[in-house]
């Protein structure tokens, strides 16, 4: 199953017709790295505060969602986030796959203005394995703390909205990759 995860995500973050760059960007005076992909009417944006952490070190990421297109607002309808949030560790075993928590609500995204949401850590565990206890002290800690490794963090988003009565299912996921060393 996982496997089957994996191979669908790869498949979206390569999908014929977008496009996705790396660039560090400046925001509030700071800078900032990004990740971008474009798809017709959307703009979606993962960022970083930067590239290598230290352990223990809070990570701090979001992702943005610009609608384009030729209306002055959009409502898109999703789960509890526009986004399921992954976390992939490409030199380890880590991989907390997201999950979605609340039901159906609706966002209206306005035209050129990017609605940001941070990254948060979603998922489950099976209580009764070996990792369990690591899983709880990852879950009780509000913010993103991850052992020392490199990894993919993963943005799908997951809304739909409708267009002169055409229904859009997004599904296009977005990532960037960061250290966090000892």
């Amino acid at each position: 199953m996982k496997r089957l995860i994996i191979v669908m995500a790869v498949t979206l973050l390569t999908a014929c017709g977008t496009n996705q760059v790396d660039v560090e960007g400046v925001q509030e005076g700071r800078t900032y790295e990004r990740s971008e992909k474009q798809t017709g009417e959307m703009v979606y944006t993962i960022y970083t505060d930067k590239e290598v952490y230290q352990d223990g070190e809070v990570i701090e990421a979001w992702t943005e969602s610009t609608y384009m297109g030729e209306n002055e607002e959009l409502k898109i309808g999703h789960g509890g986030s526009i986004y399921y949030n992954h976390i992939k560790q490409l030199d380890g075993d880590f991989e907390l796959e997201g999950a979605m928590v609340l039901p159906l609500l609706y966002t209206t995204l306005t035209k050129d203005v990017p609605h940001r949401e941070n990254f948060i850590k979603t998922g489950a565990w099976d209580a009764d394995s070996q990792e369990n206890e690591f899983w709880e002290g990852f879950f009780a800690e509000k913010d993103l703390i991850l052992p020392p490794g490199v990894y993919e963090l993963i943005a799908v988003p997951s809304f739909h909205y409708s267009i002169e009565g055409n229904e859009v299912n997004v599904s296009e996921g977005i990532s960037t990759i960061i250290t966090v060393e000892e």
